[in-house]
C-alpha cells in the first residue's frame, strides 16, 4: 500500500509539474509571438525607412531629387519607346516621396501615372497622380494593368521572388518593367555596415548610464532595424550582370541590364580598369512576353546591347 501511495503522490506531483511547464510555456510563445510580431523584418524595414533613413546622409556625386543623375537618365531613356503609346498606364512602385513619379508624368504626356507605397507620402500628392497605399508585394492591382511599371529600389527591400510575381501579374502582355536594384557590396552598404558599428559603439558607450536609458533604447531600436535592412539587402542584390539576367529570365522575362559604376562612363571610357571596381546598381528593363517566337527575337536583341 505504501508503494502505490507514493506513486499516487508521484503521479500528482509530475501532472501538476506538468501544467505549471505548459502554463510557462505558453506565456513563454505569447511573449515570443509578441516581440517576433513588434520586431519581424518587415516591420523593422518599415521604421528604417520611415525614421532612419533620411539620417543616413548624402552619398557623393552629382545628384537630382535623391537620385544619381545617372539613375535619373536611365529611367527617362527608358521611357522614350513609349511616349508615342497613345495614353500608357504607368504605375511607380515604392514611390516614396513621389519624386521620381512625377518626373515620369511630366515625361509622358497624356500618361495615366499610379503611385504605390507602404507608407503615405509626407508630401501632398501632385495633381495628376493617383496614390494607393499598399506593399508591392500585394498592390492590388487587376491583372495586366499596365503598360510600365516602374521600381526604383524598392525590390531589394521587400521579398523580392513574391514582388517581382506580382510585377509579372500586373504587367500586359508585351509590357514593360524598369527596376533600379544595388548592387551587393555597393557603396550603399558600406555605409550601412559603417554606421552600425557607429551605432553599436554608441550604444556600448551609454547602457549602464540610467540617465541615457531613452537614448540607448532608440539607439538599440535604430541598430535592429539596420541590421534588417542589411539582411534583406545581402539576400535581394547581386554582384554581376549574368545574375541579374539569370534571375529575371526565371521568372519569364526578356531582360536587358545596364551596369551602374561608381564613375562615370566617360571616365570608364578613357580608363577601362575602373570596371574592375564592384558595380554600384544595375538598371533592368524587362519584357513581358508570351509569344515563343517574340522571346527568341528580344533575347537577341537584349544580348546585341
Amino acid at each position: 500500500m505504501k508503494i502505490i501511495r507514493y506513486e499516487g503522490h508521484k503521479f500528482y506531483f509530475i501532472a501538476l509539474l506538468t501544467a505549471m511547464c505548459m502554463i510557462c510555456a505558453n506565456c513563454y510563445g505569447l511573449a515570443v509571438r509578441s516581440l517576433c510580431d513588434e520586431e519581424n523584418e518587415e516591420y523593422l524595414i518599415s521604421v528604417f525607412f520611415s525614421s532612419f533613413y533620411s539620417d543616413m546622409g548624402a552619398h557623393e556625386g552629382p545628384f537630382e531629387g535623391g537620385y544619381p543623375r545617372q539613375f535619373v537618365k536611365f529611367v527617362k531613356d527608358a521611357l522614350e519607346s513609349i511616349k508615342s503609346q497613345s495614353g500608357p498606364h504607368i504605375v511607380d512602385l515604392g514611390a516614396g516621396d513621389l519624386w521620381l513619379t512625377k518626373k515620369v508624368f511630366e515625361a509622358v504626356p497624356g500618361a495615366r501615372v499610379e503611385a504605390v507605397d507602404i507608407n503615405e507620402p509626407a508630401k501632398a500628392i501632385p495633381d495628376g497622380i493617383r496614390f494607393t497605399q499598399a506593399s508591392i508585394e500585394a498592390t492590388g492591382f487587376p491583372e495586366a494593368s499596365f503598360d510600365v511599371v516602374m521600381s526604383a529600389f524598392t525590390i531589394c527591400y521587400a521579398r523580392k521572388d513574391i514582388a517581382v510575381r506580382e510585377i509579372y501579374r500586373i504587367m500586359k502582355p508585351n509590357a514593360r518593367a524598369i527596376i533600379l536594384m544595388h548592387a551587393r557590396g555597393s557603396e550603399l552598404m558600406s555605409g550601412l555596415f559603417a554606421r552600425q558599428r557607429t551605432i553599436y559603439e554608441r550604444l556600448e558607450m551609454i547602457k549602464d548610464q540610467s540617465s541615457r536609458e531613452k537614448e540607448a533604447k532608440l539607439l538599440g531600436i535604430k541598430l535592429r532595424a539596420i541590421r534588417a535592412v542589411l539582411t534583406r539587402l545581402y539576400e535581394n542584390s547581386f554582384r554581376y550582370e549574368d545574375e541579374v539576367r539569370r534571375f529575371y529570365e526565371s521568372k519569364g522575362f526578356c531582360v536587358q541590364v545596364k551596369v551602374f559604376y561608381k564613375y562615370a562612363d566617360v571616365e570608364i571610357l578613357f580608363d577601362p580598369t575602373l570596371k574592375d571596381e564592384p558595380p554600384m546598381a544595375f538598371g533592368v528593363i524587362l519584357t513581358k512576353v508570351n509569344d515563343v517566337n517574340e522571346r527568341h527575337y528580344l533575347d537577341g536583341v537584349a544580348s546585341s546591347l
